[in-house]
């Protein structure tokens, strides 16, 4: 990046939203100030929000979902997607699975006339103590002719409120092309914190998202690690923007020096092991590990969207990582895979230095983004990721989406 660049975008950084935005101040925002009501098939009244919908027609209704009510779920999402790329989600078994579950709340709008007419759903981790938001879907007929920002702030009220305490990191992912979704989620909180470029396929169009993210104050005011985080440089830029939005202190911003043992790699490549694994929905589990060894590099390979996600890996000592991420490069060529994520460490400039040697760019700094076993505290997270496809920066959205997009793009 140019100099004229650099301070371009430190320029754009400083028209920042700097305000946090914590999910207790949402609900006492909405609660107490505006006399928000969240109870559950109650109507949303006396609401004065900065929203072009503040004089729509038809008040909605919120409830949880019934089982019989799953195919009509899946009728709306594949009606509002235009064939919904996540099989999961258009399959009544599953979603009736879900409805069921106490791992996830389903819930359905509805109208006047009692009709279901759009629907949302979040799947809790109360382990991790974070809740992961999914599946807004409204029937194409009924867009620009009902309160939806309302019902779904009643909903983030009445969840935030209900998992208090449980659930302490919200997170979710905004399409690119998303704008109304994207009003709906910033005025419930939930805030850009990263750049997914290119990550999935809707339509036949790829399509990029951003990470967006809400917090519980305790998840980065006490529970949050006081062990200071070490970053390489190329990480400095996602930092900063985390380290505005969220007052973080104390980072170590270092140049490790790479050491790998050319015999251990060798040894390792003779123990290499890969196991793969199908499900109904045409996702493969792919499991790469050594004999003998503890160590595993496990991800989620999606020939629909052609990406990799949900990386997981244990590893012993470096060369066992290096070797890893070679294996999964020639992966990826194998099976033109465009676009591949996951998140390291921010404690680990070592790793962070071998994935972006291999192409991979830091694109978003997370705090508190996973539980320590040990610790018992969340501790910090870099998004790394790699597109190969050229990044469309053809958006105009809310600011903070604006200032994430412009500060990754061209990354």
């Amino acid at each position: 990046m140019s100099d004229i660049n650099k301070e371009k975008d430190f320029f754009n950084l400083s028209s920042l939203d700097l305000a946090p935005n914590y999910i207790d101040d949402f609900i006492e925002y909405y609660s107490e100030i505006m006399k928000y009501n969240s109870n559950v098939g109650e109507p949303i009244k006396d609401v004065n929000i900065d929203s072009d919908e503040k004089n729509q027609k038809e008040e909605l209704y919120f409830y949880y979902a019934l089982p019989e009510e799953a195919e009509i779920i899946t009728v709306i999402i594949n009606d509002a997607f235009n064939n919904y790329p996540f099989l999961e989600m258009v399959d009544v078994e599953n979603v009736r699975n879900l409805i069921i579950s106490k791992n996830s709340c389903v819930f359905v709008f509805k109208s006047k006339a009692n009709e279901v007419v759009g629907t949302i759903s979040f799947d809790l981790d109360f382990q991790s103590k974070k809740g992961y938001v999914r599946s807004l879907a409204i029937y194409k007929k009924y867009r620009g002719k009902l309160d939806i920002t309302n019902i779904n702030i009643s909903i983030y009220v009445h969840m935030y409120k209900k998992y208090k305490d449980r659930i302490l990191v919200w997170y979710g992912e905004s399409l690119l092309s998303g704008i109304k979704s994207q009003h709906i989620t910033y005025l419930c909180h939930l805030k850009p914190i990263g750049l997914l470029p290119n990550k999935d396929i809707f339509s036949n169009q790829i399509m990029s998202e951003f990470l967006i993210i809400a917090y519980d104050r305790k998840a980065l005011k006490d529970y949050r690690s006081k062990k200071t985080p070490k970053i390489i440089i190329e990480v400095m830029k996602s930092f900063i923007y985390a380290s505005l939005k969220y007052d973080l202190t104390m980072i170590d911003c270092i140049e490790p020096k790479l050491h790998l043992e050319k015999k251990k790699i060798i040894d390792l490549n003779r123990e290499y092991k890969l196991e793969r694994s199908n499900n109904k929905y045409g996702y493969i589990s792919v499991k790469m590990f050594f004999k003998n060894s503890d160590s595993y590099f496990k991800f989620l390979y999606t020939p629909q969207h052609e990406n990799i996600i949900k990386i997981e890996y244990k590893i012993s000592f470096l060369e066992e990582f290096s070797v890893f991420l070679d294996k999964l490069n020639k992966f990826m060529k194998n099976n033109d895979v465009r676009y591949c994520e996951f998140y390291i460490s921010a404690y680990e400039p070592l790793q962070q230095k071998l994935i972006s040697l291999l192409g991979f760019k830091p694109r978003g700094y997370v705090p508190s983004w996973k539980i320590d076993k040990v610790s018992g505290l969340f501790e910090d997270y870099i998004l790394f990721n790699k597109s190969i496809e050229e990044i469309d920066n053809n958006f105009n959205g809310e600011k903070d989406y604006n200032l994430v997009l412009n500060h990754f793009i061209d990354y």
